[in-house]
Protein backbone atom coordinates (compact mmCIF):
# COMPACT_ATOMS: atom_id res chain seq x y z
CA UNK A 1 0.00 0.00 0.00
CA UNK A 2 1.22 3.48 -0.80
CA UNK A 3 0.36 6.71 1.04
CA UNK A 4 2.10 10.05 0.55
CA UNK A 5 5.02 8.57 -1.41
CA UNK A 6 5.55 6.06 1.34
CA UNK A 7 4.98 2.34 1.14
CA UNK A 8 3.51 0.63 4.19
CA UNK A 9 2.74 -3.01 4.83
CA UNK A 10 -0.74 -4.42 5.21
CA UNK A 11 0.02 -4.97 8.90
CA UNK A 12 1.10 -1.34 9.33
CA UNK A 13 -2.06 -0.16 7.58
CA UNK A 14 -4.20 -2.42 9.75
CA UNK A 15 -2.57 -1.14 12.93
CA UNK A 16 -3.13 2.46 11.80
CA UNK A 17 -6.76 1.76 10.94
CA UNK A 18 -7.34 0.07 14.30
CA UNK A 19 -5.85 3.11 16.05
CA UNK A 20 -8.24 5.39 14.15
CA UNK A 21 -11.10 3.01 14.99
CA UNK A 22 -10.22 2.97 18.70
CA UNK A 23 -10.02 6.77 18.67
CA UNK A 24 -13.54 6.97 17.21
CA UNK A 25 -12.35 8.24 13.84
CA UNK A 26 -14.55 5.81 11.95
CA UNK A 27 -14.31 7.37 8.48
CA UNK A 28 -10.51 7.24 8.50
CA UNK A 29 -10.53 3.68 9.80
CA UNK A 30 -13.09 2.57 7.24
CA UNK A 31 -11.12 4.14 4.41
CA UNK A 32 -7.96 2.26 5.35
CA UNK A 33 -9.85 -1.00 5.93
CA UNK A 34 -11.32 -0.71 2.43
CA UNK A 35 -7.89 -0.06 0.94
CA UNK A 36 -6.62 -3.20 2.62
CA UNK A 37 -9.52 -5.19 1.14
CA UNK A 38 -8.55 -3.99 -2.32
CA UNK A 39 -5.24 -5.81 -1.81
CA UNK A 40 -6.54 -8.73 0.27
CA UNK A 41 -10.29 -9.11 -0.40
CA UNK A 42 -10.75 -12.02 2.02
CA UNK A 43 -8.87 -10.53 4.96
CA UNK A 44 -11.20 -11.75 7.71
CA UNK A 45 -10.16 -9.33 10.45
CA UNK A 46 -10.71 -6.33 8.16
CA UNK A 47 -14.14 -7.64 7.13
CA UNK A 48 -14.96 -8.09 10.81
CA UNK A 49 -13.81 -4.59 11.74
CA UNK A 50 -15.76 -3.05 8.87
CA UNK A 51 -18.78 -4.93 10.20
CA UNK A 52 -18.20 -3.44 13.63
CA UNK A 53 -18.06 0.06 12.13
CA UNK A 54 -21.31 -0.61 10.27
CA UNK A 55 -22.90 -1.71 13.56
CA UNK A 56 -21.58 1.39 15.32
CA UNK A 57 -23.28 3.45 12.60
CA UNK A 58 -26.45 1.35 13.10
CA UNK A 59 -26.23 -0.05 9.58
CA UNK A 60 -27.04 -3.51 10.86
CA UNK A 61 -27.77 -5.22 7.56
CA UNK A 62 -24.31 -4.31 6.26
CA UNK A 63 -22.78 -5.28 9.60
CA UNK A 64 -24.30 -8.76 9.43
CA UNK A 65 -23.17 -9.19 5.83
CA UNK A 66 -19.58 -8.15 6.54
CA UNK A 67 -19.23 -10.19 9.73
CA UNK A 68 -20.68 -13.25 8.00
CA UNK A 69 -18.05 -12.80 5.26
CA UNK A 70 -15.38 -12.67 7.98
CA UNK A 71 -16.76 -15.91 9.42
CA UNK A 72 -16.67 -17.54 5.98
CA UNK A 73 -12.98 -16.65 5.77
CA UNK A 74 -12.18 -17.83 9.30
CA UNK A 75 -14.74 -20.06 11.00
CA UNK A 76 -12.63 -20.53 14.13
CA UNK A 77 -12.50 -16.94 15.39
CA UNK A 78 -14.84 -16.60 18.38
CA UNK A 79 -14.71 -12.79 18.20
CA UNK A 80 -16.55 -12.86 14.89
CA UNK A 81 -19.43 -14.95 16.24
CA UNK A 82 -19.60 -12.75 19.34
CA UNK A 83 -19.75 -9.60 17.19
CA UNK A 84 -22.46 -11.15 15.03
CA UNK A 85 -24.39 -11.99 18.21
CA UNK A 86 -24.04 -8.38 19.32
CA UNK A 87 -25.42 -7.10 16.01
CA UNK A 88 -28.40 -9.44 16.29
CA UNK A 89 -28.85 -8.30 19.91
CA UNK A 90 -28.92 -4.63 18.86
CA UNK A 91 -31.68 -5.49 16.39
CA UNK A 92 -33.75 -7.37 18.98
CA UNK A 93 -33.16 -10.69 17.22
CA UNK A 94 -32.55 -12.53 20.47
CA UNK A 95 -32.81 -16.09 19.15
CA UNK A 96 -30.16 -15.42 16.50
CA UNK A 97 -28.00 -13.59 19.04
CA UNK A 98 -28.31 -16.54 21.43
CA UNK A 99 -27.23 -18.98 18.72
CA UNK A 100 -24.11 -16.91 18.03
CA UNK A 101 -23.16 -16.63 21.70
CA UNK A 102 -23.82 -20.32 22.28
CA UNK A 103 -21.59 -21.21 19.33
CA UNK A 104 -18.85 -18.94 20.71
CA UNK A 105 -19.01 -20.90 23.92
CA UNK A 106 -18.72 -24.23 22.10
CA UNK A 107 -15.54 -22.90 20.47
CA UNK A 108 -14.24 -21.38 23.71
CA UNK A 109 -16.11 -22.08 26.97
CA UNK A 110 -14.02 -19.39 28.69
CA UNK A 111 -14.96 -16.53 26.36
CA UNK A 112 -16.22 -13.99 28.90
CA UNK A 113 -17.92 -11.61 26.45
CA UNK A 114 -20.01 -14.46 25.05
CA UNK A 115 -21.10 -15.42 28.57
CA UNK A 116 -22.18 -11.81 29.13
CA UNK A 117 -23.99 -11.67 25.78
CA UNK A 118 -25.72 -15.00 26.31
CA UNK A 119 -26.70 -13.86 29.80
CA UNK A 120 -28.34 -10.80 28.22
CA UNK A 121 -30.32 -13.00 25.83
CA UNK A 122 -31.39 -15.33 28.62
CA UNK A 123 -32.44 -12.41 30.81
CA UNK A 124 -34.45 -10.92 27.95
CA UNK A 125 -36.17 -14.30 27.54
CA UNK A 126 -36.80 -14.38 31.33
CA UNK A 127 -34.51 -17.35 32.02
CA UNK A 128 -33.14 -15.57 35.07
CA UNK A 129 -31.29 -18.42 36.85
CA UNK A 130 -29.51 -19.32 33.60
CA UNK A 131 -28.67 -15.66 32.92
CA UNK A 132 -27.29 -15.38 36.45
CA UNK A 133 -25.02 -18.38 35.83
CA UNK A 134 -23.60 -16.85 32.66
CA UNK A 135 -22.95 -13.46 34.28
CA UNK A 136 -21.25 -15.18 37.21
CA UNK A 137 -19.14 -17.26 34.83
CA UNK A 138 -18.21 -14.09 32.92
CA UNK A 139 -17.15 -12.39 36.15
CA UNK A 140 -15.17 -15.42 37.29
CA UNK A 141 -13.20 -15.05 34.05
CA UNK A 142 -12.98 -11.23 34.03
CA UNK A 143 -13.76 -9.78 37.47
CA UNK A 144 -13.23 -6.21 36.24
CA UNK A 145 -16.00 -6.35 33.60
CA UNK A 146 -18.22 -3.48 34.79
CA UNK A 147 -21.02 -4.19 32.34
CA UNK A 148 -21.33 -7.77 33.57
CA UNK A 149 -21.59 -6.53 37.17
CA UNK A 150 -24.38 -4.18 36.07
CA UNK A 151 -26.12 -7.01 34.22
CA UNK A 152 -25.77 -9.24 37.28
CA UNK A 153 -27.41 -6.48 39.32
CA UNK A 154 -30.30 -6.41 36.86
CA UNK A 155 -30.94 -10.12 37.34
CA UNK A 156 -30.79 -9.77 41.11
CA UNK A 157 -33.23 -6.84 40.87
CA UNK A 158 -35.53 -8.89 38.61
CA UNK A 159 -35.48 -11.66 41.22
CA UNK A 160 -36.29 -9.25 44.05
CA UNK A 161 -32.84 -9.55 45.65
CA UNK A 162 -32.25 -5.85 46.36
CA UNK A 163 -29.14 -6.18 48.52
CA UNK A 164 -27.33 -8.29 45.93
CA UNK A 165 -28.46 -5.92 43.16
CA UNK A 166 -27.10 -2.91 45.07
CA UNK A 167 -23.78 -4.69 45.64
CA UNK A 168 -23.48 -5.56 41.94
CA UNK A 169 -24.31 -2.02 40.79
CA UNK A 170 -21.84 -0.59 43.30
CA UNK A 171 -19.15 -2.92 41.98
CA UNK A 172 -19.88 -1.78 38.41
CA UNK A 173 -19.54 1.85 39.54
CA UNK A 174 -16.33 1.11 41.44
CA UNK A 175 -14.86 -0.27 38.22
CA UNK A 176 -16.27 2.50 36.03
CA UNK A 177 -17.25 5.63 37.99
CA UNK A 178 -18.79 7.17 34.84
CA UNK A 179 -21.17 4.24 34.27
CA UNK A 180 -24.44 6.18 34.13
CA UNK A 181 -26.70 3.16 33.73
CA UNK A 182 -25.30 1.54 36.87
CA UNK A 183 -25.71 4.82 38.78
CA UNK A 184 -29.34 5.03 37.66
CA UNK A 185 -30.09 1.43 38.62
CA UNK A 186 -28.34 1.86 41.96
CA UNK A 187 -30.33 4.99 42.75
CA UNK A 188 -33.59 3.26 41.86
CA UNK A 189 -32.66 0.19 43.92
CA UNK A 190 -31.92 2.25 47.03
CA UNK A 191 -35.18 4.20 46.94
Amino acid sequence: MTTSNQTITIQDALELAIQYHNDGELQQAESIYRQILEVEPHQSEVLHLLGIIAAQLENYETAVELIQKAIQSDRSNVNYYNSLGNVFWYQGQFNDAGKCYRYCLTLNPDFAQAHNGFGNVLREQRYLPEALEHYQRCLALTPDFAQAHNNLGNVFRDQGQSDQAIDAYQQAINLNPDYLEAHSYLTNSIQ
